[in-house]
């Protein structure tokens, strides 16, 4: 159905109002009843955001998180319809626009990362199991996850201490399929390996050692497979690791 350009201008202008708040001569609009639509449409966007960042909002200050909010509602051109996506648009605004700089938080942008994929992880779509060509004990790793490289460990301390441990800080995020929760690892480079092994290709341990040995030069292949018994262990407990023999 296409609407007359009438129609569409006073959509364009009533859009306009609610974003900015400028007052303007709307047609056929009460200039009295058009201020609770910006009311009602910057609430919504407001407490999506606050839902989504819950602990970026508990760091920032109000005047901060409300210029955030703000600038974004006025100067953001949203690209999906769905509202629950706003706050990665959210996210990645605050990024481009580097607020990070102007508040003197150089922990914002990992923050605001870690929140959302939080979200992204919980409501990306169910994924296949992959196939097994391994024989043996193969290691099989939840298929809901993403990988993170931090500068600053937001997902172990609050942002003001996170700021004093600038580094290479690693994450592993994953949704458990009993529960539905997403956790959180912490892990180091050589489990980035390890997972990212996995992901490519179900493998057995005894497949694993011989490969982890050879990139990061570690001979003693005993103490390599106890710590990697017990990473495996760690994620089977937190529900990311399924073996199955093959």
């Amino acid at each position: 159905m296409y609407l007359n350009k009438s129609t569409i201008d006073i959509q364009t202008q009533l859009a306009s109002y609610c974003r900015t708040g400028q007052e303007q001569e709307i047609e056929k609009v009460s200039q009295e009843r058009v201020k609770h639509y910006r009311r009602l449409v910057f609430s919504n966007v407001k407490n999506t955001l606050e839902t989504a960042y819950p602990i970026t909002l508990e760091w920032l200050s109000d005047d901060e998180w409300l210029k955030l909010v703000n600038d974004f509602f006025e100067m953001h051109d949203a690209q999906s319809p769905k509202i629950w996506e706003l706050p990665k648009e959210f996210m990645e605004f605050v990024t481009q626009n580097k607020y990070a700089a102007t508040f003197n938080k150089p922990a914002l942008n990992n923050l605001l990362l870690v929140e959302w994929v939080e979200i992204e992880v919980h409501t990306m779509m169910d994924k296949e199991w992959p196939a097994v060509e391994a024989r043996g004990e193969v290691l099989l790793l939840t298929p809901e996850y993403q990988l993170l490289h931090l500068d600053y460990p937001v997902h172990i301390f609050n942002g003001d201490d996170a700021q004093d441990k600038k580094g290479d800080w690693f994450i592993y995020i994953f949704r458990n399929r009993e529960t539905d929760g997403v956790q959180f690892l912490n892990i180091s480079a050589l489990h980035v390996f390890v997972l990212e092994k996995l992901y490519e290709t179900p493998l057995t341990l005894d497949d694993l050692l011989p490969i982890i040995s050879a990139v990061f030069g570690l001979n003693d292949m005993k103490t390599l497979q106890n710590h990697l018994k017990t990473f495996f262990s760690d994620l089977r407990k937190k529900g990311a690791l399924l073996s199955k023999i093959a």
